[in-house]
């Protein structure tokens, strides 16, 4: 389940956690929920059903899922069904989350995807700019994080400058809206339908709320439901939100050192390796197609890839990298976890780009099921971590 979802079900698609959270936003107290949220302590009537004069009951779907909700959760029915009643069908977040089909070449076939533009869309001067900005300001809670959860400092403050650049963009949808339409109108002509993970959503997101008397309307978020700085959808605020003071619940909205642990959480509950890096340096057979099984897991050994023709860079004296037989050099220990190659199409040329992954990098995919944001994130952080060395941080 990834965090923000405005991932695709292709691995290649464009974009739109270990330990329990000591203090889960859902259990949190109301006031300090709407840090978390940015929502507003306004609970929904319970009563609003007793008037003979309202309006019509909820069409059966909805009206099944506030029963199954209230009896699976514990929660006020009246109060599920006044929220529901306030859900507004969202039309730009029903087109946004099934983008029209990609553009036709004038000889009739399907123009390949652009890794080289989507990658320059983050891997860019602001976000750098923004992000050392961010790592300066936040350098001690980053420290902490990579400590405790074994995640780079350069790959947490990579993805909350992909998500929200930093805060500067958390959506302005309201979040009710978002989920209801995506649950119960997922558009028809999407290349599969993920209503019911919406569904799930819209659950956790009103349990999140109505426990803690936030107004659900007053929610804001992307149009696919995610909130704060990380783009955590409900349930990932829910599992892996961390508060860094026990007494209050995650803010994910106001508060940097809580978004920075968030993601740290996020990444090692799924899996993240420290001491592993995102890409590995290896040169990889002249013809490596036949490696790239185009999943999102790493399914490939150390050993097939040797005898595929692959081989471990090292640094040279002239400071690049050459490739050395592998048995000449000691085992990193990254030999020893599987890995994957990636194809990275760059449409204009007709070139794809091949890396070799480590597991880390499929951990980033399940933030978002994309091989270009999951590279985009990785180069990030690289680019990142040169500026703080020049800088001397």
């Amino acid at each position: 389940m990834s965090a923000c979802a405005t991932s695709q079900t292709d691995a290649t698609q464009a974009h739109p956690s270990r330990a329990q959270s000591p203090s889960p936003a859902a259990d949190g107290p109301a006031s300090q929920l709407s840090q978390t949220t940015g929502g507003v302590r306004k609970p929904i009537a319970a009563d609003r059903f007793s008037d003979p004069l309202h309006s019509p009951p909820l069409p059966a779907e909805q009206q099944a899922f506030a029963r199954e909700l209230a009896a699976t959760r514990k929660l006020s029915l009246p109060q599920i069904e006044a929220a529901l009643e306030q859900a507004q069908y969202n039309e730009t977040v029903a087109r946004l989350m099934a983008p029209p089909a990609p553009p036709v070449a004038p000889e009739g076939k399907p123009r390949k995807r652009n890794w080289s533009g989507y990658r320059a869309r983050f891997v860019e001067p602001i976000r750098i700019r923004h992000g050392l900005a961010f790592w300066e300001e936040n350098r001690a809670a980053l420290t902490a994080a990579e400590k405790q959860y074994g995640v780079p400092a350069s790959v947490i403050v990579a993805i909350i400058g992909v998500e929200t650049v930093y805060g500067r963009n958390m959506g302005n949808f309201r979040v009710l809206d978002a989920l209801y339409t995506l649950a119960f109108s997922y558009p028809s002509h999407a290349r599969r339908d993920r209503s019911p993970y919406f569904r799930e959503e819209l659950a956790e997101f009103l349990a999140m709320t109505l426990q803690s008397d936030i107004d659900p309307t007053s929610v804001r978020g992307s149009y696919a439901g995610a909130i704060g700085m990380p783009q955590f959808m409900p349930g990932s605020i829910r599992r892996y939100a961390v508060s860094t003071n026990g007494k209050q619940a995650p803010d994910l909205v106001g508060n940097p050192n809580d978004a920075i642990v968030s993601v740290a959480n996020y990444l090692a509950g799924h899996g993240w390796q420290a001491g592993h890096p995102v890409f590995l340096p290896v040169a990889l057979p002249p013809e490596p197609t036949n490696l790239v099984d185009g999943g999102l897991e790493p399914t490939l050994s150390w050993q097939q890839l040797v005898s595929a023709g692959a081989s471990i860079r090292t640094p040279s004296t002239s400071g690049g990298l050459i490739a050395v037989a592998h048995a000449a050099q000691p085992a990193p220990t990254w030999t020893k976890a599987p890995m994957g190659v990636i194809n990275l199409d760059n449409g204009p040329t007709g070139k794809t780009e091949y890396r070799l992954a480590s597991s880390n990098f499929f951990v980033i995919t399940k933030y978002n099921r994309s091989y270009f944001y999951a590279a985009s994130v990785a180069d990030l952080a690289q680019e990142l971590e040169k500026s703080t060395r020049r800088q001397g941080f």
